[in-house]
């Protein structure tokens, strides 16, 4: 068996075995590639508040969530883009029942509770379509088995599509009939075609949505792979420029104080650390590669209000970091703003029709040999075999 034999049937084969996963990721893909408008949209009656002098402080409402949830501990606050969007509270939740929820959405104004819902709650109401739509993407709504399953459907991916682009190399050198569509050819061929000319033009995208799906199902050993090539690949933060505290911090003083650690950026959130005494801001600096959470991690000591140390994807201890640190962005779409996203989302269905079109012209392809076998049996007079 010649090596071009060999790998068309691991491309045919690979590409079966993962079509249903990645037309399912492909279409979630395109659905949540503007995941947080979307979902503002559909709860658009309980996120908007009205915007009142200032809002209340976050020790304040954190309190005020956590006697609602005396199971719970807030883990995290992202504040609203804008002045009329309502805060998100994500808990941790001691008890994590099938209804636990953990995540709420406060009026920061009035320091009313205005929903609530849980991250990996499944449902098809407004409040968890979105979230629900997000675990189908990472993990068939299988738990973490669901998500080292897609991991390796990544992997599969990744070692189909190289293979695809080679098997469509022409050796003539001439490209111009592989992108050609014969459309009054029989469906065999027609569907060939259609699925090479797709899937040439969209291999480098889907190359990269491939190898950072196998980062976000594979962090840990995605890494340790990088490192063996940069050894620089695992982010050690760096002390920020100035550290001078002047006691205790609230965790808005945290969240100014980590501002001024970039020029132009903005704090869109905090995480607590209690156990370490510690906050961790998260930072959106200018032209940020994640658009909303955005890259900047400063950490605050709590007791002390010094800040203890900084990160981002702009402080890069080598190539390996910086390769790491784009994989989420790009395969969000968030790296290239609002254009990346509908390339992204776009991509998305593109993925999901080469599955099809790859199960399809496997089975028009069976078809046509089957009527093969028939007509040549019919000819030497005796029943066809099998297939």
């Amino acid at each position: 068996m010649s090596v071009r034999s060999i790998a068309q049937r691991v491309h045919r084969w690979a590409g079966i075995a993962i079509a249903a996963f990645i037309f399912m990721a492909g279409l979630t893909g395109a659905a949540i590639a503007f995941f947080d408008e979307s979902d503002a949209w559909l709860n658009r009656r309980d996120l908007q508040v009205f915007p009142e002098a200032s809002p209340l402080g976050i020790e304040p409402l954190v309190a005020l969530v956590e006697s609602r949830y005396p199971q719970a501990k807030v883990r995290s606050v992202y504040v609203g883009e804008e002045p009329d969007e309502a805060w998100v509270f994500n808990l941790r939740v001691k008890d994590k029942g099938a209804q636990a929820i953990d995540q709420i959405f406060v009026d920061p104004y009035k320091g009313i509770i205005r929903a609530e819902r849980r991250v990996e709650g499944v449902g098809l109401d407004a409040k968890q379509l979105m979230p629900t739509l997000l675990l189908l993407h990472r993990s068939v709504l299988l738990g973490d088995f669901g998500k080292t399953l897609m991991g390796v459907v990544a992997l599969l991916w990744l070692l189909s599509s190289p293979i695809g682009v080679a098997l469509a190399w022409p050796a003539s050198g001439n490209w111009r009939p592989v992108f050609s569509v014969k459309w009054d050819a029989r469906p065999v061929r027609r569907q060939f075609e259609l699925h090479r000319v797709i899937g040439l033009v969209s291999s480098l995208v889907m190359l990269v949505m491939s190898l950072s799906a196998v980062y976000l199902a594979f962090p840990e050993g995605f890494r340790a792979v990088v490192r063996s090539v940069s050894p620089a690949v695992e982010v050690k933060p760096r002390a920020a420029a100035s550290t001078q505290g002047a006691g205790p911090a609230t965790p808005e003083q945290a969240m100014r104080a980590a501002v001024l650690q970039y020029p132009g950026a903005v704090a869109r959130g905090i995480v607590f650390k209690p156990d370490q005494g510690l906050y961790e801001v998260r930072v959106r600096l200018e032209g940020d590669i994640n658009l909303h959470k955005g890259t900047g991690r400063v950490v605050v000591d709590k007791r002390t209000g010094r800040i203890v140390s900084t990160q981002s994807f702009r402080q890069s201890d080598g190539a390996g970091d910086t390769f790491v640190a784009w994989m989420f962005p790009l395969h969000s779409g968030q790296a290239f703003g609002t254009p990346g996203r509908l390339i992204i989302a776009c991509m998305g269905l593109v993925a999901a029709f080469m599955s099809f079109s790859g199960v399809r012209l496997w089975w028009l392809r069976r078809q046509a040999l089957k009527r093969g076998r028939a007509q040549a049996a019919a000819l030497k007079g005796r029943p066809p075999t099998a297939a």
